[in-house]
């Protein structure tokens, strides 16, 4: 990707000033990298700031919509990350007007709907043929309570001691096996070093979404996860721990399993059908 201007100094404001975490400063650079690359592939002018206006915005999240085929919530994220970078501009007078002033989100439900209970089912779906191999182990560092941003820096070893599965066991060794490194990273490019984002992780299960009839994000499955331990007959205490959340954080899932979550039992049936049918 082509840099975008005053990307460093952009990067520099992000973790001195802001303080904010690597990954959300990798976040931020890589929507901002995605826009500029749009903006300079599609301006019918020169590609410089002061070009970029309100319209110039607005294509750029009719793309994302569109084209990418972006979710509501998503894009939203997005337009944050690019309102930081233009907020920036300005008030470091590198830029004499603001294009995301009249610049609102897209609306969308607050309604979600998560699969639960699919950890019980791993056992069958690692053996599932045409499964990346990538969906499979995100699904049991989930499954084994890690959360996203330890995902990204987790080792084979780790992982492999955390289950008691003999089958998941066997299958995490197999893995493991066919890395060059003795004790590798579950998700690293092939010079074995980590990802650097949860979305190189989400590139790679694109494809098996449909398959599985389930979001394969790893907020989403994490989510899932959550609230499939939290509709069994757990203490407080229990939860807390096993979950590795705040009691605030429980109170928030308990809500929102009230007014703004749906859930439905994951059916192994499903992918049996779709397995037979390949």
């Amino acid at each position: 990707m082509t840099n975008f201007p005053y990307q460093s100094a952009f990067n520099n404001w992000l973790k001195v000033e802001r303080k904010l975490a690597l990954n959300t400063t990798i976040r931020i650079d890589n929507a901002v990298s995605h826009f500029w690359n749009h903006y300079i592939t599609n301006s019918n002018k020169e590609a410089i700031l002061k070009n970029i206006n309100q319209s110039t915005i607005n294509d750029y999240l009719d793309f994302l919509e569109q084209h990418e085929q972006l979710k509501k919530s998503t894009i939203n994220k997005y337009l944050s990350y690019i309102r930081t970078y233009f907020t920036f501009l300005y008030n470091h007078s590198l830029i004499s007007h603001y294009p995301l002033l009249n610049i609102k989100g897209r609306h969308y439900s607050r309604q979600h709907t998560y699969k639960i209970d699919w950890m019980s089912h791993l056992s069958d779906i690692i053996n599932l043929p045409n499964l990346q191999a990538e969906t499979k182990l995100l699904l049991i560092c989930i499954s084994l309570g890690f959360k996203p941003d330890e995902i990204l820096r987790l080792r084979f070893t780790t992982l492999i001691s955390k289950t008691n599965s003999k089958v998941i066991k066997s299958y995490l060794k197999k893995c493991k096996n066919k890395r060059e490194n003795k004790n590798p990273y579950v998700f690293e490019t092939p010079d074995g070093r980590p990802y650097m984002s949860q979305q190189n992780i989400e590139r790679h299960i694109m494809m098996d979404r449909d398959f599985l009839s389930m979001k394969l994000t790893l907020r989403s499955l994490r989510r899932s996860f959550i609230y499939s331990i939290i509709m069994k007959n757990y203490s407080d205490d229990d939860l807390l721990k096993r979950l590795k959340i705040s009691k605030a954080s429980l109170v928030n899932y308990r809500k929102n399993l009230i007014y703004f979550v749906k859930t439905e039992p994951f059916k192994l049936t499903t992918i049996e059908t779709k397995k037979a049918s390949i």
